[in-house]
């Protein structure tokens, strides 16, 4: 019979690869370097967290409800509101480009693998909060590729950016992925989202967003 899972110590791994995550990116973050900070062995550190990629998921799950209460929205106030959706997703990548995450982020986009665990979990957190049933068969088939198309190209340009140094207004391009997500689950078309108020999410998240 396994051991049971200690919830103490497994929260505080999530938070020192959080920490780590922070400092030096998520390359350079390992099972070994998390577990040493938290004074374990490796293989407990492995025991909690099976895959290095779950922390980071879990980071960015955190930042998005962390982004909910930083704007005042509910879950309600998403359910089909793609303005809403839209200013919580400036105010997510406010936190990361704003507050430390950058070499994080650039990391986890870098590579392939990576970044369609990262694509999966937008497209399902979009989804969750698009207040239309979860579509099947050639209808998922269209959201996926719309959310791969835009939001994949919403990546590679981010890369770049982050690479180079270039600036890359963030609500603007992120506005098309959102208005081709909506479109691709059928509610979009008509009012495109208002790109100033994510603007002014994405500014805000410095000093609002509490993680």
């Amino acid at each position: 019979m396994p051991r049971p899972k200690n919830d103490e110590l497994k929260a505080r791994i999530r938070e020192e690869a959080w920490r780590q995550f922070r400092a030096q990116g998520y390359t350079a973050t390992s099972y070994t370097s998390i577990a040493e900070a938290c004074h374990v062995n490796r293989a407990l550190v492995q025991y909690h967290c099976p895959k290095k990629e779950q922390l980071a998921i879990q980071l960015l799950e955190r930042l998005l409800a962390a982004s909910c209460e930083a704007l005042g929205f509910s879950e309600t106030d998403l359910r089909g509101n793609y303005q809403r959706i839209f200013q919580v997703g400036c105010c997510y990548f406010g936190f990361l480009m704003q507050r430390g995450y950058r070499r994080f982020l650039t990391d986890i986009i870098a590579s392939r693998e990576t970044t369609e665990t990262v694509l999966a979990f937008n497209g399902a957190w979009a989804l969750a909060h698009s207040g239309v049933p979860m579509p099947e068969g050639p209808a998922l088939t269209a959201v996926m590729h719309a959310v791969i198309t835009h939001m994949g190209g919403f990546y590679e340009l981010l890369y770049h950016c982050l690479k180079t140094g270039e600036a890359m207004d963030v609500p603007a391009r992120l506005a098309v992925v959102v208005d081709a997500f909506a479109r691709a689950v059928g509610e979009g078309g008509e009012e495109p989202v208002e790109v100033e108020s994510g603007r002014e999410a994405f500014s805000a998240a410095a000093s609002r967003v509490i993680l």
